[in-house]
């Protein structure tokens, strides 16, 4: 997620190193796991850090397609999990799913993460008249 939307700026400021760094610094790394609420079943937060406007656009995306809002939950729970895992004793915790059940929940994840990039390139393209 964060290469693609590093990648989404570079393109978007005419591969500026600058504005990119900058973006890099102050908004990318370290930062990640600010740009979720992991309890959450929805990304809204997220959605919500790139404009009202924006985020409402993604809300109409994932009330049209429920298989985009299982991605997300997919998404979100492997989030947590690693969190979890993180912030609580290693040797202690106890994953409550097998590694294939993981293994699912990645690929699933996964649809939500190549497809938002997609998502946010086309509603930039279309904000700039780039889609028309």
């Amino acid at each position: 997620m964060t290469d693609g939307i590093e990648q989404v700026f570079l393109n978007g400021t005419n591969d500026s190193d600058v504005l990119v760094s900058f973006v890099r610094n102050m908004a990318i790394e370290r930062r990640y796991h600010q740009w979720f609420n992991w309890k959450a079943r929805n990304a809204n937060q997220f959605f919500g850090a790139f404009g009202s406007a924006f985020r409402e656009f993604m809300e109409g995306k994932v009330r049209a397609d429920p298989g985009l809002a299982h991605s997300i939950s997919e998404f979100l729970q492997l989030g947590s999990l690693r969190n979890q895992l993180v912030h609580q004793n290693f040797a202690q915790f106890n994953i409550p799913m097998t590694a294939a059940e993981i293994f699912d929940s990645y690929k699933k994840a996964d649809e939500f993460v190549e497809g938002f990039l997609g998502d946010l390139q086309q509603y930039i393209d279309n904000q700039t008249g780039n889609g028309r």
